[in-house]
């Protein structure tokens, strides 16, 4: 998925991440499977998530990706509010 640029673009995240190289196994249709991935580590707010998932369910061609909020429980008061000032309110 080459949409880092327009999420940011858009204000629907602060900054993203790309890891690549990624080697994930998972079962898939009763197969197990075993793929080399990218993975993007997207940094947003919760108000911002449901626009997201739509911008990258829009971009991908993947059936099921996987889409997931990991909260956080703590940062630096700078950061957060770097965060909050980049996305959509």
């Amino acid at each position: 998925m080459n949409s880092r640029q327009p999420l940011v673009e858009g204000r629907l995240a602060a900054c993203v991440n790309r890891v690549e190289g990624v080697v994930s196994t998972y079962r898939w249709e009763s197969k197990l499977e075993r793929d080399k991935e990218t993975l993007l580590l997207i940094k947003t707010t919760e108000g911002c998530f449901d626009e997201l998932e739509s911008a990258i369910r829009d971009r991908t061609s993947y059936e099921l990706p996987e889409l997931i909020a990991v909260p956080f429980c703590n940062g630096s008061s700078a950061y957060l509010d770097w965060l909050h000032a980049s996305v959509k309110d």
